[in-house]
């Protein structure tokens, strides 16, 4: 399917797009595009069109492949989705999403470090399930709203984590094995 098609449409706010990728930049001319779904995007895609699209809030990646999403910069994000994304071994610091509020990251077994550098004021809900090579999540403490954790099926160490890093306002925190 060319994508080209799209650009007709103005009002589009939400699309999902499942193994398409012919003419992919025309997405950064969707001026009201606020969610988007990638399913079964092939690693050779670049995703930095999407830094383009002014009021993206949520994306969501799933299937295909890829070895990261570090060109995904895009500032107005809310939330990100990520699962079973094939290959995928880094996410860069998400501090480069001031926005983030909900992060989901899913079925990514090589995965080995979640990484937060800077205070995240918005972050509040944070899944990370089934990332069974997942050892450390980086600058937890800089998450002081983040009041949903659930950690399941990774190596993380329950007693560091538990003992220095959980921020005060967590209201659910979830540990599964």
């Amino acid at each position: 399917i060319n994508l080209s098609h799209l650009s007709r449409c103005l009002k589009l706010e939400y699309l999902g797009i499942v193994g398409h990728t012919k003419n992919f930049e025309v997405l950064s001319s969707l001026p009201k595009l606020r969610e988007l779904f990638l399913s079964s995007i092939g690693k050779k895609q670049n995703l930095n069109v999407l830094n383009e699209i002014k009021l993206l809030e949520s994306l969501t990646l799933f299937l295909g492949g890829r070895e990261s999403i570090k060109e995904v910069t895009n500032p107005s994000l809310a939330e990100l989705i990520i699962i079973r994304v094939r290959g995928l071994s880094d996410l860069g610091d998400l501090s480069r999403f001031p926005r983030l509020k909900c992060l989901q990251v899913e079925d990514q077994i090589q995965i080995k470090k979640i990484l937060f550098s800077k205070p995240q004021e918005e972050l509040v809900d944070m899944k990370l399930l089934n990332c069974k090579g997942l050892v450390s999540i980086a600058g937890l403490k800089l998450l002081s709203k983040l009041n949903h954790l659930r950690i399941s099926s990774t190596q993380v160490d329950i007693d560091n984590l538990i003992g220095l890093t959980l921020p005060q306002n967590l209201d659910i925190f979830a540990f599964y094995t």
